[in-house]
Formats: C-alpha cells, sequence, structure tokens
C-alpha cells in the first residue's frame, strides 16, 4: 500500500522531511504509528467518545488528517533549501504555521468535532506540534509569507488518497493560501475571548488527540517502544521472592495487605508502617486486572524516585521503566553507558513524557503537566485511564496537596484509577481523599497496630548537647543517625562530632546542600552499609523518605509528629533488631522550616515518654491528637494552592502553554528560593567533561540571597559561581535568616 502511495505521485519523491528522509515516507510511516497507537489506545477512545458524545470514526478522521497534514508546510522554497543546507535557517519560515491554511481548510470540510465545539481542535494541534501555544508565537513570520512549491498541490493529492486508504474521505480545494498568521492570530483570540476556562471536555480531547498524534510522529522518527506491561501479579511475586534472597531476606509471602491490593480494583488509600512492603502493595495492585493501561509511581523527592526506579526496573525490566525528575538524565547516564546520544536524548524524551510503559517520577512532573507546562498534553494523555500511585503523601503541604485534589479530580474522568499511600496518614487527610476518590478503599493491617520496633525518650535538651551520649553509642558499635531540621544545625554538630574522633571514616554527612554527585555517592555508600559496622549519619529531614536504611539508635530534634515517625522508620526498619533506641531532643521552638503551633503540640505529646516502647496503634493515636479536628481545605496554604491553580487555568483558558519566559510556576509552597548553581572551585573538572549531561553532577543548590552575593562568571557557555564548597561538609556560608526554609 505505502508503495503504491509512493508512486502515485512521483513529482513528490524530491521533497524532503528530514535531511534523510522524504516527505512521502515520513508521512505514511506517521500514519503507520497512528493506526497502531489508536488501537492501543481504544479503550479511553471509547471511553471518551461515549462520555462526550463523540463520533469515534469523526475522531478517527480528525487524528489522522493532522498526521497526513502536519508537515504540509514543509512544501516551500525555504524549508527545502534549508534541509538542503542551501539556506541560513535564520530566513526559514515556521512550517507548521505554513501548514495552517491547509489544515484549516481540513476543518472546514471535517465540520466540529462535537455538537457546540468552539475549538478547531486540528488546527490547533498542528499549530502548536513544534511551538508553545502562547500570544507570542510566529512573530517572525507575522510580516512575511512562504514560499510555497508548485509540488503542493501534488502532496494535497497524495495525502487525500493516504486518507481514502484509511476510511476517510476528503477532498480539498485550495484556491489560495491565504496568510497563514492570521490563521494563528484567529485561534489565539477565539481561546482567548473565552471569560471561562475552556471545560474539562475540551482539555481531554485535545490531550488525547494531542498525544496520539506525538506517538505518530516520533515513532516514526524513532523507535517504538511497548504500550504498557505484560507482567501480571504472580509474576511481580516470584521477582520479589528472587530479590528478598538477594537481598538476604527470608520471604514468607504476601502481606495480608499486599494480598487485599492484589485483588482489588477500585481506588485504593494504604495506610502501613515504613519498610513493610507498601511498594510492591501499589504495584500489585496496579498489575489486577491489568488490561493495557500505564503504570505511573509519583513519589516526593528524586532520590525516593531512583531508588523506586531501580526495584521497578528488576520487576519490569530496563526497555519498559521511565525516569522523570529534574536530574534523571545525569542518573541515567552514570547507571549505564551510553555510546548513542541521540538514542540517550530519546529514552530522556520518552520518560519525561510518560511513554513508557512504566513511569517512575517526581510528583512534581505530573502536577506540572497540570500548570500546562512543557509537554503538558501529551503527558496528560499518558496518564489517562493509568494506574496512578502517589507515595508517601504525607510529605506534601497543604498548598501541594491542593494542587494534587485538582490533578486527581482530572484524571479520574478521565477513567484512570488511583492508590494513595503512607506509613503516617490523619483521618482529616484520608476524609479528603475519601471525597474526591470515589468508592475508595482503605486499606490498613490491624497486625502492624502492635508493632514494637523501638523506645523513645524525650530528652528536655538541644541536640547539641548530646554530643557525648551520641559518641558514647557509637564507641558501643551502634548505627546512630543524627537527624537536624536545618543544615546549619547539620553541620555545626557534624564540626563538633568530628572534632572529638580519632577517625571520621565511619561518620557521614548529608543534607541538600552538596553537590549532586558527592551527595549519589554517599547515598550508595549507604545502601551497601554493612550490618555489623558501627556507623554514624549526620542528616536533615532528607532522610524521612530518601533512603532505604536501617540503623540501631537516632538522635532527632523535635519535628511534626509525622516526621518524627517518618524519622524512626529508619531504626529497626524491619522489625528484627532487639534494643533500639529513638531519643527526641527539644530545640528552639521558632526554628523554621516547621510550624510553630505543630512543634509545640508535638512537644506535649511525646513530653511524657521516657524509653516508652511504641506501637503503630500509639502513633496513630499521636497523629490524631495533634492533626485530627484540622481541616485542611480550610488552611491558608490550601487555599493558596487552588487559587494558583485556577488562576493559571484562566489564563491560559485551560489550553495554552505557560510561557517558557514567565516564571516557572512552583508546585511546592516556600518562602525560601533556592538557585542550581556549580560552584568554581570544580571549573576545570567541569570544563574537562566530553558529555554535558555529568554537569548535573556538579550542581547543588543555594538560596538566592547568598546567589546574589556571589561573583559570577561564564566560560563555554557554563555559569561558575564562586561560593565556598568543601567536599566533606557542602556549601560554606554565614548563617542566615533563621528563620527561612532549609531542608
Amino acid at each position: 500500500m505505502i508503495f503504491q502511495l509512493y508512486h502515485a505521485v512521483p513529482i513528490m519523491n524530491k521533497i524532503l522531511a528530514k535531511s534523510d528522509e522524504p516527505y512521502t515516507a515520513h508521512i505514511a510511516n506517521c500514519v503507520e504509528e497512528l493506526k497502531w497507537i489508536f488501537n492501543q489506545k481504544s479503550s479511553i477512545i471509547k471511553r471518551l467518545c461515549n462520555q462526550y458524545q463523540i463520533d469515534e470514526h469523526r475522531l478517527w478522521a480528525g487524528i489522522l488528517a493532522v498526521v497526513v497534514f502536519h508537515d504540509i508546510g514543509k512544501v516551500t522554497k525555504q524549508f527545502q533549501l534549508i534541509v538542503k543546507k542551501k539556506l541560513n535557517p535564520s530566513k526559514n519560515y515556521r512550517h507548521e504555521l505554513a501548514s495552517m491554511p491547509i489544515i484549516a481548510e481540513v476543518c472546514k470540510k471535517l465540520g466540529p468535532l462535537y455538537k457546540g465545539a468552539k475549538i478547531p481542535f486540528e488546527a490547533l494541534i498542528v499549530m502548536t506540534h513544534h511551538k508553545l501555544f502562547t500570544g507570542r508565537m510566529f512573530e517572525r513570520e507575522s510580516s512575511t509569507s512562504p514560499d510555497y512549491l508548485p509540488e503542493l498541490s501534488s502532496a494535497i493529492e497524495f495525502s487525500e488518497k493516504l486518507l481514502l486508504e484509511n476510511g476517510v474521505s476528503l477532498k480539498l480545494k485550495m484556491d489560495n493560501t491565504s496568510n497563514p498568521y492570521e490563521y494563528y492570530k484567529k485561534i489565539y483570540q477565539l481561546v482567548l475571548q473565552s471569560n471561562e476556562v475552556l471545560d474539562t471536555r475540551e482539555q481531554t480531547i485535545f490531550s488525547l488527540m494531542k498525544g496520539l498524534f506525538h506517538y505518530a510522529d516520533w515513532y516514526a522518527s524513532g523507535k517504538r517502544l511497548p504500550f504498557a506491561v505484560t507482567t501480571n501479579p504472580d509474576k511481580l511475586e516470584e521477582t520479589l521472592k528472587i530479590r528478598a534472597t538477594r537481598k538476604g531476606i527470608a520471604y514468607k509471602g504476601l502481606t495480608r495487605f499486599q494480598e487485599k491490593a492484589k485483588n482489588m480494583n477500585d481506588h485504593l488509600i494504604v495506610r502501613v508502617p515504613t519498610g513493610q512492603g507498601k511498594t510492591e502493595c501499589g504495584l500489585f495492585w496496579a498489575l489486577n486486572h491489568h488490561q493495557n493501561e500505564k503504570i505511573i509511581y509519583l513519589l516526593p523527592t528524586m532520590v525516593t524516585s531512583n531508588k523506586i526506579y531501580q526495584r521497578c526496573v528488576e520487576y519490569f525490566g530496563k526497555d519498559n521503566v521511565g525516569l522523570a525528575h529534574g536530574t534523571a538524565g545525569y542518573f541515567l547516564k552514570k547507571e549505564d553507558e551510553w555510546d548513542d546520544q541521540t538514542q540517550f536524548r530519546q529514552m530522556i524524551l520518552y520518560s519525561k513524557t510518560f511513554m513508557k510503559p512504566v513511569t517512575v517520577a517526581t510528583i512534581d512532573q505530573l502536577l506540572y503537566a497540570f500548570l500546562n507546562w512543557r509537554h503538558w498534553a501529551l503527558i496528560r494523555a499518558n496518564a489517562m485511564d493509568a494506574r496512578i500511585i502517589i507515595d508517601e503523601i504525607h510529605a506534601f503541604d497543604a498548598y501541594t496537596l491542593a494542587i494534587i485534589i485538582k490533578m486527581i479530580d482530572w484524571l479520574i474522568n478521565t477513567g484512570a484509577k488511583i492508590t494513595v499511600m503512607s506509613a503516617t496518614m490523619p483521618e482529616p487527610l484520608i476524609k479528603l481523599l475519601s471525597q474526591h476518590l470515589p468508592e475508595v478503599a482503605v486499606i490498613e493491617d490491624p497486625l502492624y497496630d502492635r508493632l514494637y520496633r523501638n523506645s523513645f525518650t524525650f530528652v528536655a535538651k538541644p541536640l547539641k548537647a548530646m554530643v557525648p551520649q551520641i559518641l558514647k553509642k557509637l564507641k558501643s558499635g551502634k548505627k546512630i543517625i543524627v537527624v537536624c531540621n536545618r543544615i546549619a544545625d547539620c553541620q555545626e554538630i557534624y564540626k563538633k562530632i568530628t572534632k572529638k574522633m580519632k577517625s571520621a571514616k565511619d561518620t557521614m554527612i548529608l543534607h541538600g546542600e552538596l553537590i549532586l554527585k558527592d551527595r549519589n555517592v554517599r547515598e550508595d555508600y549507604l545502601d551497601n552499609l554493612k550490618e555489623d559496622k558501627p556507623f554514624l549519619l549526620i542528616a536533615t529531614q532528607v532522610i524521612e523518605v530518601s533512603l532505604d536504611i536501617d540503623f540501631d539508635c537516632m538522635f532527632t530534634q523535635n519535628a511534626p509528629i509525622d516526621a518524627l515517625i517518618q524519622r524512626a522508620g529508619r531504626i529497626n526498619r524491619y522489625g528484627l533488631k532487639k534494643d533500639t533506641e529513638v531519643f527526641i531532643c527539644e530545640d528552639d521552638l521558632g526554628k523554621k522550616p516547621y510550624e510553630k503551633e505543630i512543634i509545640k503540640k508535638t512537644r506535649e505529646v511525646i513530653k511524657p515518654l521516657k524509653r516508652d516502647s511504641l506501637c503503630e496503634f500509639d502513633f496513630k493515636k499521636m497523629v490524631e491528637k495533634i492533626y485530627g479536628d484540622i481541616d485542611l481545605t480550610a488552611l491558608p496554604q490550601y487555599q493558596e494552592g487552588l487559587r494558583v491553580f485556577d488562576e493559571n487555568q484562566y489564563d491560559r483558558r485551560g489550553l495554552m502553554d505557560l510561557d517558557v519566559t514567565e516564571e516557572r510556576l512552583s508546585t511546592r509552597l516556600t518562602d525560601y528560593i533556592k538557585i542550581d548553581v556549580i560552584p568554581d572551585s570544580f571549573k576545570e573538572e567541569v570544563l574537562s567533561l566530553e558529555d554535558v549531561t555529568l554537569l548535573e553532577g556538579y550542581k547543588v543548590k543555594i538560596p538566592l540571597w547568598l546567589y546574589r552575593k556571589c561573583q559570577k562568571y561564564e566560560m563555554n557557555d557554563i555559569e561558575f559561581v564562586s561560593v565556598k564548597y568543601d567536599p566533606e561538609i557542602g556549601i560554606i556560608r554565614e548563617e542566615d535568616n533563621p528563620t527561612t526554609k532549609i531542608v
């Protein structure tokens, strides 16, 4: 069939889509990929067509026309000279804009996608398939015109035959090709003139159609991936047994809550203690009644995402799992050798757009799609009908929680199934989630209510006064964690302790102001720490959700009760040790990053503790005593999250992109801005790198006020900052305002 189409219009053979690919070949390949992805997504397509009363054949005709005509603007003198390297690219006329007169005629012939549709979806997809949809698109082209080649009529003839071969009859009359820029302005004004955000239907259909298009276009230019995993729960359990054996853990079968999850198909809330197999619980649920859905596993931090990614690779295979967060490229490059840079970039693109069968990501990567940031429509299309696991929900403040709830509402409307998990989930949070997750089941296991792991003692003096006791425990052979709420305290205590030690080789500091390379080395070391060796880790709250570690003793500054429970989960993690202890020290109640009132309430609850053995049921009672009467939706931070989300959607009318020149909207509430920098002490190492991806390893976040104070200069387009950096303890700086937020 494709062979016949090529020869139906031989005059087209010299027209290129890319430097090494004829136009007709690219379009024909795109159609083949579209048919494949349309079949893969047939379930969600049928669901949405039924839900929004759209004729499925009309949807097929529309997206097929997009694929067939999206590059017809390349049949211009400017593009063909540029692709043959005979014209400076600065003289180009954007091909997607040059396609607009033709695709506008297609929209007129096809008619509205559904009754009352205001937006010509097909034209909008073609117009935005390379550029962000903003009010400043195509400014260079506003006063020029494309020089269409005589072959344009043959290209249209080729397209009409290709459409007909795939069940769509469309005869175009192109008497003239009006100024393409006028078509962009019409669509922009059509969207902008709406006084309200275009409803969920418009966003959903646009996301679905644009997602289908990108699959077709990208796969035709690269490599097709499996759409979903074929692993079933039984196969996952077999892999779980092998993994347990390799780690030296006796496999005792699935837990009761894992068995429940394995047999449930509804939305799920999971509240079980740390170290008991929550990750596998979520995955068993995701695989239950699994047809052809993608699996998306969302976490609060990049470190936890890396760990869960590695585990999912064991379960599903490397080719089936993507990783999406700010430094994913660096992590993946460090994990594997990549000789082919084109393939590496393609793999990163597929990962960050959630195209892999399984995607592990920080939750921000999906939240940004609901703030209309980069590839948002494709990411949303991949989240439709997916199995989505949101882990460590306790780690998000009320502001982020509000945006998560908005995201959940949209996803459920598209058929997505959602599981939310945490060891510490107060009743107000469960109540809020239950209001937005219809027919949700809550999984807990009463067996864990009586799980005793550690003794707890409240110490009525600051953490820094406990140095003698810390050293004594270390000398007795214990593995100890010291947890500080702020980096400055962490560095101060590290210096104080190591000054009293002959050797610091069994002592480590870990916090957020180490360059990524140094932090990764330390995390890897902790992953392989020998069980029977004394060791001292001095860290900030990065350890709460970042590391799968098992220590004997903890000294921690007072913090909110849920944070303390998460920290304590790193002591006797698997419940197999004896005489493990947690000491909670009283420190300045006025310091950030925590709210003073929550710290005070926590203090009152834990003050009576003196070598008390606490079980999980005790933790639940403590959490409810502090948070039980809070209305999350009434909190100012929650309301602020709703306001930011709604205002952003109104500003973009639901369909426009967040402009990269605008300030990127935050998915986390912070009054303390931090900037990624490369300390100039690493200048020689960085300039000698052959792979720019590895630059990420030398970056560290520093406060904006410090960045402004430092000298900056560029070499080879890389900015270096004269901030002091000690490879042992990280960024060295004057103490900042004690009310600021540093973790």
